[in-house]
């Protein structure tokens, strides 16, 4: 909580996040993911980190962490579960666009 970590580099063996990992990181903006790393995925050119609810799974359908710095965001459809963190500290961000893709 509340690190100054600007960059984060998550490496292939890292397979399991606490719920509250990016819990008050308000300058983190950017996430380098080892491209064999099994479970873990950015997506949007960087802005959103993505994954598996299960290391099982061929499907992405985790939302884990959004860019501090975000100004819009569309939720891709094949996302099922939002982190309780996940846009923690994104002050930018025009809040009615996040949700959009949920109207009924």
């Amino acid at each position: 909580y509340y690190s100054l970590i600007e960059n984060l580099f998550v490496p292939q063996g890292l397979i399991n996040l606490n719920d509250k990992w990016c819990g008050f990181l308000e300058k983190l903006t950017t996430i380098n993911i080892d491209p064999n790393n099994p479970r873990y995925s950015m997506y949007d050119n960087g802005k959103l980190m993505i994954g598996k609810s299960s290391i099982e799974s061929e499907k992405y359908d985790v939302l884990l962490f959004a860019d501090r710095s975000i100004k819009y965001v569309t939720i891709p459809s094949f996302i099922k579960i939002i982190n309780c963190y996940a846009f923690e500290r994104c002050q930018n961000l025009k809040k009615s666009c996040i949700f959009k893709r949920f109207r009924t």
